[in-house]
């Protein structure tokens, strides 16, 4: 089925096609991924790293729940980054502000606001038969680094391949010792410590408000309806 991360109009319209053909979603894999890309905006305007990476896989997921909770035992795995914890905390301004944007902090922004939405996610779902997890996936080798150069040349002599890559959502997905860990962070199929900001409730209530607000106020402006 045909998604597009970065508009609205295509996660709803898949939304509806799914459920349409499907009753039941045992587990969600939310891996789009945009790398360190120069400014630029989604289908809707919003920064394309933050947008992408997080508010699509938000809407995406929140749009998804009431199939998903229907067909528990489930889980929601979110692919982060190491590199959620580059930023002392989560940065409104890079998003709102193209003068603050920069393609690294950019990227971790939106890493970072993986990592805490899940956290905020498996805690909503707590007394239910869905779980939620966040990861770092490895450094590997794909054309994420498309937007870098150099990179994209001599990624293949340094990094894991995808197989290597998806073992830790694919443990992440299928594990039962992972099942007892909602809400932990990642990294080579072992829970570790998250970025702090995930930890920390009010933040999590802060980045949801906002995520949400963000979506009503762009899908207000390009006539999709409210969420």
């Amino acid at each position: 089925m045909s998604l597009d991360l970065a508009s609205f109009a295509s996660i709803r319209s898949f939304v509806k096609d799914f459920k349409e053909r499907h009753q039941t979603l045992n587990i969600l894999v939310n891996n789009a991924g945009v790398f360190m890309c120069p400014y630029m905006t989604t289908e809707d305007g919003i920064e394309m790293q933050f947008g992408t990476n997080h508010v699509g896989h938000f809407l995406l997921t929140t749009e998804l729940l009431d199939v998903i909770k229907k067909s528990g035992p489930a889980r929601i795995i979110n692919v982060a980054s190491i590199a959620s914890y580059i930023n002392a905390r989560l940065d409104k301004a890079m998003v709102e502000d193209r003068r603050a944007y920069s393609r690294l902090f950019a990227y971790c922004n939106s890493k970072l606001a993986n990592v805490i939405f899940t956290a905020a996610l498996a805690r909503k779902l707590m007394g239910t038969e869905v779980t939620a997890y966040s990861l770092h996936p490895g450094f590997i080798a794909t054309n994420i680094f498309a937007h870098i150069g150099l990179w994209q040349r001599v990624q293949n002599l340094f990094f894991i391949n995808p197989t290597h890559g998806a073992l830790t959502s694919i443990y992440l997905a299928l594990s039962a010792n992972a099942g007892k860990m909602s809400g932990k962070y990642f990294v080579r199929r072992q829970p570790t410590h998250a970025h702090p900001s995930a930890c920390n409730v009010e933040e999590q209530d802060n980045l949801w408000k906002y995520t949400e607000d963000l979506i009503a106020k762009y899908s207000e402006q390009t006539s999709y309806g409210t969420f």
